[in-house]
C-alpha cells in the first residue's frame, strides 16, 4: 500500500512540472545554431541558450557575452533579430514560447532585456532599443 502512495505522489509532482515538449527542445537547438553561426562573424560570444517549461508559456533564456567597449544597445536589438530570424522557420513556435529573455555581460556589468515572445514575433525582424524599452522589462 505504501509504494501505490508513493508512485501517485511521484506523478503528482511531475505533472506540477510541465516537460519540455519536441517543439521546445527544437527552438533551443534552432537557435543555438543560429547564435553559433554569428559567433564565427562578429565579437558577441553565445554562452548559453535555455528553454524552460512554463505554464503559460515556455520562457527561452539567451546569455551572451560583450566585448569591452561593445554597446549594450546595439547587441540586444541584434540579438532580438537573430531570435526572429531562428524562430521565423519553425512552425508554431510563438504558440509554445511565453517570454524571451536576452542576457548580456560585459566584464561587471550586466543588462537583461525581458520580452513577451509576442512582442519578438510582431517584430518582424526589425528590433530598436526604443520598442525593447517601451514593451520589455529592461534591467
Amino acid at each position: 500500500m505504501l509504494n501505490i502512495a508513493v508512485v501517485v505522489l511521484l506523478l503528482a509532482q511531475a505533472s506540477a512540472r510541465p516537460l519540455p515538449s519536441t517543439l521546445l527542445m527544437r527552438i533551443e537547438t534552432v537557435v543555438e545554431g543560429e547564435f553559433r553561426r554569428l559567433e564565427r562573424d562578429g565579437t558577441v560570444r553565445l554562452q548559453d541558450v535555455t528553454v524552460t517549461p512554463r505554464a503559460g508559456g515556455a520562457t527561452m533564456t539567451v546569455l551572451l557575452n560583450l566585448p569591452r567597449r561593445q554597446p549594450f544597445e546595439e547587441n540586444a536589438e541584434r540579438a532580438y533579430e537573430s531570435v526572429w530570424h531562428a524562430l521565423s522557420g519553425q512552425a508554431n513556435a510563438y504558440r509554445e514560447l511565453g517570454r524571451v529573455l536576452v542576457s548580456l555581460k560585459r566584464a561587471s556589468r550586466k543588462m537583461t532585456v525581458d520580452c513577451p515572445a509576442r512582442f519578438v514575433q510582431q517584430s518582424d525582424g526589425k528590433v530598436r532599443f526604443e520598442g525593447l524599452k517601451k514593451s520589455c522589462r529592461v534591467r
